[in-house]
């Protein structure tokens, strides 16, 4: 040993007999309190195992559970206001339809009291046109009877103008008769027809009413069966919470570990079989509690335990 290296030897004994008792005081300090901590860690993992995992597993699948259940009522109701808002969308439909035959009826009515009115007056004009010129027949007759001296002649011609101006004033009576009694009919024909149009339109304003809240209560519908169907699709973690009265939360925590199958399998960055590099890739490929990551030779598969905190 050189001159340089004997301080260094003698200095570094010292220093490990200086550390000797202390760490002696160390090593009783670490195993009086570790003495102590595992039984009670020992226990934790007992009550974690047999009881509080199982628990909050069953919790977690009640609740799983439930919420399908309202997610499966809500589609249904979904699917009912549907249906509702189908049959609804479908009436209003057909009182939009009924409500354009009575216009169209109205129409034809209408149409069918000018024809008819024209049709009174032009029979009326030519019954009118004809006495008139039966009239003037008659006392033409009549101016001929007296030129002849024809007194026979000239009281015929005068019965004859009496017949006219009769048949003149029947005809004008039953121009009038007739043409009233078709004004009566169409103004009647033309308030059904208002009456009719009126019915239609309410009968539609109703229906545009029922249809629009059967639109609002399927989209409502649909709301409510996407806020279950998500409720129903939350984590495990989320269902299988519980709060402690010291204020502690616990609830399932899902990891995937590992196990090799086939070595021949593994890809070469697993090669060694490297566990630690394997639970890492694991870890990173684990999303919102769910891992797809495919490692050949390599099984991954969930374990579920309870995490107190």
């Amino acid at each position: 040993m050189s001159s340089a290296t004997a301080p260094m030897a003698s200095m570094a004994g010292s220093r490990k007999a200086a550390n000797e008792p202390f760490r002696e005081m160390i090593a009783a300090n670490d195993g009086f309190f570790h003495a102590m901590i595992t039984p009670i860690d020992n226990l934790n993992k007992k009550l974690n195992v047999e009881y509080l995992t199982p628990y909050q597993r069953e919790k977690a699948d009640r609740e799983k559970r439930r919420r399908a259940e309202e997610a499966r009522a809500a589609e249904e109701a979904r699917k009912e206001q549907e249906r509702l808002k189908r049959e609804e969308e479908k009436r209003l439909a057909d009182a939009k339809k009924a409500e354009e035959d009575a216009r169209r009826e109205a129409e034809r009515v209408e149409r069918e009291r000018r024809e008819a009115k024209a049709r009174a007056e032009a029979e009326a004009k030519a019954e009118i046109e004809r006495a008139e010129r039966e009239k003037r027949e008659a006392r033409q007759r009549e101016l001929d009877a007296k030129a002849a001296q024809d007194k026979e002649a000239a009281d015929k011609a005068k019965a004859e103008k009496a017949a006219a101006d009769q048949a003149i004033a029947d005809a004008k009576a039953k121009r009038d008769r007739e043409a009233a009694e078709a004004k009566a009919k169409a103004d009647q024909e033309k308030r059904d027809a208002a009456a009719e149009i009126e019915r239609a339109n309410a009968e539609r304003r109703e229906q545009q009413r029922i249809a629009d809240k059967a639109r609002d209560d399927a989209a409502a519908a649909a709301q409510r069966a996407n806020a279950t169907k998500k409720a129903a699709g939350a984590s495990q973690a989320e269902m299988s919470r519980i709060r402690t009265d010291l204020g502690a939360i616990s609830s399932l925590r899902t990891v995937y570990e590992h196990e090799v199958t086939d070595h021949a399998k593994v890809p070469r960055q697993y090669c060694r079989v490297d566990d630690g590099l394997i639970a890492s890739a694991i870890r990173a490929a684990t999303v919102e509690g769910k891992c797809t990551l495919k490692i050949p030779g390599v099984r991954v598969f969930p374990k579920t335990d309870s995490v107190t905190r």
